[in-house]
């Protein structure tokens, strides 16, 4: 079944000839647009890629292929997902350690209570209970 894109033209009204000068210059330049977007993302993919060469023994050679090809992947694929996730947890834990080197530092000063906001908590806990 053939759906008419519109009442009075429904084979040709998208044609440049049914549209008006406007619509024709706003559709040209938005594909000149999306296509310097395009263009763009693809040189900044390039540049920002980088190679790195990392020498593995064999056990771990034959593991990373050996995962790569269960699940249906390129090694390098794996290999970048397994140093994303390290990096990844690596960056966790070390704002958790900052985190916690704060609180200990921060521990019984000034800045450790708001006692306004405390007393707020207390008391909208006190509200729930009842």
């Amino acid at each position: 079944m053939r759906m008419a894109t519109h009442p009075e033209h429904a084979s040709d009204w998208t044609k440049p000839s049914n549209m008006g000068a406007l619509e024709v210059t706003m559709r040209a330049t938005i594909h000149v647009i999306v296509g310097v977007m395009r263009s763009r993302e693809a040189a900044v993919a390039r540049r920002t890629k980088k190679n790195l060469h990392v020498p593995l023994d064999e056990q771990l050679h034959a593991r990373l292929v050996a995962q790569a090809q269960r699940v249906r992947a390129p090694v390098t694929t794996v290999a970048r997902e397994a140093i994303e996730a390290w990096t990844a947890e690596a960056e966790r834990q070390a704002r958790q350690d900052a985190m916690r080197a704060y609180a200990e530092a921060m521990a019984a000063s000034g800045a450790d209570l708001d006692e306004d906001l405390e007393a707020a908590a207390a008391s909208n806990a006190l509200d729930a209970t009842r």
